[in-house]
């Protein structure tokens, strides 16, 4: 395995994804949402309601994205697994990422939510991946851990000095995939301007994908960085906006530390499909406000 980089996040596709179904939000074929009550919880197991805090918490106030705000989320393997079996289970097509913040102290974190085919948009003409909360809490806690946000800490992202591999990027160049030194540069590209993306959308495949990565290379959970964009997703020719996003990479244990671990992810064979990747062509690594189909919030 060669020693470059497995960052995910929606960049180049981003942009390709967009161009082709335009800004619209109408959901003219959404599917039937299940019924939310006290029994409802998201995927990482978070109550209904109180994430429905957490998300409005942000939604009300995003914030800007500084070295003083640097977020990321760490999700033990055991947590990413059980996530990925209740997507199985459930027959969810994927993973929708929501930025949120905590009841109690107002940090940063995130709330995972499955996701259903839901037909096409009659407008857009792309799929709809409609949210979809369980009927009860998976197995394992699956919360996430606050607060490994040094390099110390295994986030090495934030690093002074970039740590990625000065040898040549060999990685095939698979959907979501981003180099090292690109990841190294979103995550540590702050601005002002308030965050400008409050969801994104991933196919169940890549979850597939970083479990057996995980499994296969004896890794020990996966960090979710807050990040942005270098360019701009030209969803529009007058679209100047850099994006805000994430960047998920695999970490292995080195002294009882999650260490953000550097190696290229083992395709999964699609048969027909090009890339041999992951499926659904370009309808990949959407974000809300650009694509907002099948979304809980904003409401």
């Amino acid at each position: 395995m060669k020693k470059t980089v497995l960052l995910l996040m929606c960049s180049v596709l981003i942009y390709a994804s967009c161009k082709q179904g335009g800004g619209s939000q109408t959901n003219s074929l959404a599917a039937t949402p299940n019924k939310i009550d006290s029994n409802s919880y998201t995927l990482n197991g978070i109550p209904f309601k109180k994430a429905n805090k957490m998300v409005n918490l942000f939604i009300k106030d995003p914030g800007s994205y500084t070295d003083t705000s640097q977020t990321c989320v760490w999700f033990t393997a055991a947590a990413l697994d059980s996530m990925y079996q209740t997507l199985l289970r459930t027959n969810a097509d994927g993973i929708r990422f929501y930025f949120a913040r905590t009841i109690e102290n107002h940090k940063y974190t995130v709330v995972a939510v499955s996701t259903k085919y839901g037909g096409i948009d009659s407008v857009t003409k792309r799929k709809i991946h409609a949210d979809f909360f369980e009927v009860d809490t998976i197995n394992v806690d699956a919360k996430g851990k606050l607060g490994l946000t040094t390099p110390a800490q295994g986030a090495l992202l934030y690093s002074k000095i970039s740590p990625c591999p000065s040898t040549p990027d060999t990685c095939p160049k698979l959907f979501h995939y981003i180099t090292c030194n690109e990841g190294y540069k979103m995550v540590n590209y702050y601005g002002s301007d308030p965050i400008n993306v409050t969801s994104s959308w991933y196919e169940i495949t890549l979850i597939e994908a970083l479990v057996k990565s995980l499994k296969t290379y004896h890794g020990d959970g996966l960090r979710i960085y807050y990040a942005r964009h270098l360019n701009p997703h030209r969803v529009t020719p007058t679209d100047t906006i850099h994006r805000h996003g994430f960047a998920l990479i695999t970490t292995a244990a080195t002294n009882k530390i999650h260490v953000d671990y550097y190696g290229c992810l083992d395709s999964i064979p699609v048969p027909g499909h090009p890339h041999r990747f992951f499926t659904g062509g370009a309808d990949n690594g959407e974000e809300c406000p650009t694509n907002c189909n099948g979304i809980t919030w904003p409401n």
